[in-house]
C-alpha cells in the first residue's frame, strides 16, 4: 500500500513556506484561507451532505462567528466521519475540513487542511501534478491575503 508521510509534504518546499508564514496572519485570515484551499480540495471528491452542510456554514463565518465550542463539536463531528470512512482519500479530506473548521480554536489548525489535502490527493492519484497545483496555489493564496496579526 503506498503512503505519503507528514515528513515528505513538510518538506515540499511550498509546504515549508506556507508553515514559516502562519505567524504572521491572523485567526480570521487563517480560516478565510483553510476555507478556500478546502474549496480547491472539492474539485477532486465530494463530502456528505452533512459535512457540506457544516462546511457551508463555516464559509459564512466571517459574516456569522461561530462560537468556540460550537465550531469545537463541528470539527469533533468532522473527525468522527472521518473515522467512518473506510478510502484513505475520504479519511484524509474529511480530516482537512476538521482542521479547517477548528482555525477557530486555534490557527496553528489551518495548516492541517493543506497536510491533510495532500494526503488526500495523494490516495485520490493525483500526485504528479495536482499535488504541486494545490501546494503552489494555497501558497499563492496565502501571501495575496492581509497580514495584519491579531
Amino acid at each position: 500500500m503506498k503512503k505519503i508521510t507528514f515528513t515528505t509534504i513538510e518538506q515540499m518546499p511550498d509546504v515549508k513556506q506556507i508553515k514559516d508564514l502562519l505567524d504572521i496572519y491572523s485567526k480570521e485570515t487563517l480560516l478565510t484561507w483553510a476555507t478556500k484551499c478546502f474549496s480547491n480540495l472539492l474539485e477532486y471528491s465530494s463530502i456528505n451532505p452533512e459535512a457540506n452542510a457544516i462546511y457551508e456554514e463555516i464559509q459564512g463565518h466571517n459574516n456569522r462567528p461561530i462560537p468556540v465550542p460550537i465550531a469545537r463539536k463541528m470539527s469533533l463531528r468532522v473527525h468522527a466521519i472521518a473515522r467512518s470512512m473506510v478510502e484513505e482519500k475520504d479519511i484524509y479530506l474529511y480530516r482537512a475540513l476538521g482542521h479547517t473548521i477548528a482555525t477557530i480554536h486555534t490557527k496553528r489548525h489551518s495548516y492541517g487542511c493543506v497536510l491533510y489535502g495532500v494526503k488526500a490527493l495523494f490516495h485520490m492519484d493525483h500526485s504528479d501534478i495536482t499535488i504541486p497545483k494545490f501546494t503552489k496555489e494555497s501558497l499563492v493564496l496565502l501571501t495575496s491575503m492581509e497580514t495584519i496579526k491579531k
